[in-house]
């Protein structure tokens, strides 16, 4: 199991982030591609 936990100030922080090189060549095009299953979550602070 690998998980990967990111804090982002707002959604226009984590669209930037989203928008980088290295999120596109890393994120997208790296470890999603080997992951067999792959679950996102939105959570927000109590």
């Amino acid at each position: 199991m690998f998980v990967l936990w990111e804090a982002y100030k707002n959604s226009s922080a984590l669209e930037a982030h989203k928008a980088t090189e290295h999120f596109k060549r890393l994120g997208i095009n790296g470890v999603r591609l080997l992951a067999q299953q792959r679950n996102g979550e939105t959570v927000f602070p109590i």
